[in-house]
């Protein structure tokens, strides 16, 4: 990871937090930060508590369709087929995203232009200076985005002084930005395999998808659900059909995975040997032969106990969850994420997977102001900018940060 990443992902992981933590908290390893501490980044988040963080970049919205796998019949003749209009038209997209909130600015325009990209920065500046903050934004190093190639952006940047802040990504390295993952829901939901004939019609798709989007979903990397503003029919055949998964475990699953957080592949290894009963305690065996020692809630242990007395059938494995039907091997990974969505369907509500629980207990512990720290070692993040993805909209806890109204103000 070099400086520019770090720099990036630490302004990311600092804005979940309340107040942001000290830059040297932000360094993975403190024997390497002379090496990876980037000079400008406690000037950084020094401006951050008073400055609204945004991501910025632009997407191609092309009327030839873009393409993704998609499950299909074996054999040629089972291929699906995707008709091209022949001749390709093409416009830009231009996102901003407040990180925090998911509030979204989106312009499509002819081509990646200054004159546009300097337009939108203008709006995120006189938004932020209504809620009597500072703009600071995290793009790529396109040549529209420098002051050294972009003659609009050195005067807009020597005419808005210290309220506006860019903090450019590595180059060639679009994960630094997230707001790819808004990208890839709009080409998963507007632009794969569309049947649009006329660029018009397709850009129209665009614009309205972006601007009915719930913020809580702007920055999701699995948006939930199908986002569909376009109109029945309008993409006909969008979505790839999806094999049935396999033969649904017993109950025993659910209690494990809403409560100890643990991805649904962990869940589905998980071993009689790994469970310390006295100790109230489990052990977690991840990627790479990482193993974690985790707290066992009382309500978790006893609905595990009630399945191996009364669910689970007999059997020599060592694995905790079996199939509930003959050959009693291991669960797949798949089978949690299934019961999980059939618990939904049972209970009237809308059907979510087991990632959805994960981001709901981080939002919680947020809520309980649990530090940011302490939730990532219960989700078993490797880095704090992670943590955020899951914990980053709490409008409640951002209220607090408001300045109060001046008395008599207008």
């Amino acid at each position: 990871m070099g400086k520019k990443r770090l720099r990036v992902e630490a302004l990311l992981a600092a804005a979940a937090s309340p107040l942001p933590p000290p830059a040297a908290c932000l360094v993975p390893d403190a024997t390497l930060a002379a090496d990876l501490f980037p000079e400008d980044l406690p000037r950084l988040l020094g401006l951050l508590e008073h400055a609204d963080l945004y991501l910025q970049d632009e997407v191609e919205v092309a009327l030839h369709p873009t393409l993704t796998r998609v499950w299909s019949h074996a054999g040629r003749s089972g291929q699906r087929l995707v008709q091209a209009p022949g001749k390709n038209s093409k416009q830009s997209g231009f996102g901003l995203v407040d990180w925090r909130d998911g509030w979204l600015d989106f312009e499509l325009a002819d081509g990646r232009r200054a004159v546009p990209f300097c337009e939108q920065l203008r709006r995120a500046v006189a938004r932020s200076r209504v809620r009597g903050r500072i703009a600071m934004v995290i793009l790529d190093n396109l040549g529209i985005h420098t002051p050294k190639g972009s003659r609009l952006l050195r005067a807009l940047l020597a005419e808005l002084g210290e309220q506006l802040v860019l903090a450019d990504t590595p180059t060639y390295d679009p994960d630094a930005n997230r707001i790819e993952w808004l990208w890839r829901a709009l080409r998963r939901t507007v632009t794969h395999t569309h049947q649009r004939q006329r660029l018009e019609d397709l850009a129209a798709d665009a614009d309205r998808w972006a601007h009915t989007i719930p913020a809580a979903q702007v920055l999701r990397r699995r948006p939930v659900g199908a986002h569909d503003p376009c109109g029945a029919g309008a993409v006909a055949d969008r979505q790839p059909v999806r094999a049935r998964p396999a033969a649904p475990c017993r109950r025993g699953t659910q209690p494990c995975s809403m409560n100890s957080q643990e991805a649904f592949s962990e869940v589905a290894g998980l071993g009689l040997d790994d469970i310390d009963w006295r100790a109230g305690e489990l052990v977690v065996r991840g990627k790479g032969g990482r193993e974690d020692r985790l707290p066992l809630p009382a309500e978790v242990g006893e609905a595990i106990a009630s399945y191996l007395q009364r669910g689970r059938p007999r059997s020599d494995r060592r694995e905790v969850f079996l199939r509930a039907r003959a050959p009693f091997e291991p669960i797949a990974a798949r089978t949690v994420s299934s019961t999980v969505r059939r618990a939904c369907r049972r209970a009237g509500v809308a059907e979510v997977g087991s990632h959805r629980l994960r981001h709901t207990v981080a939002c919680e512990m947020v809520s309980a102001g649990v530090p940011l720290v302490q939730i990532a070692q219960v989700l078993r993040h490797n880095s704090l900018q992670s943590t955020a993805a899951y914990a980053r909209v709490d409008l409640d806890q951002l209220r607090l940060l408001a300045a109060p109204w001046p008395a008599g103000a207008q």
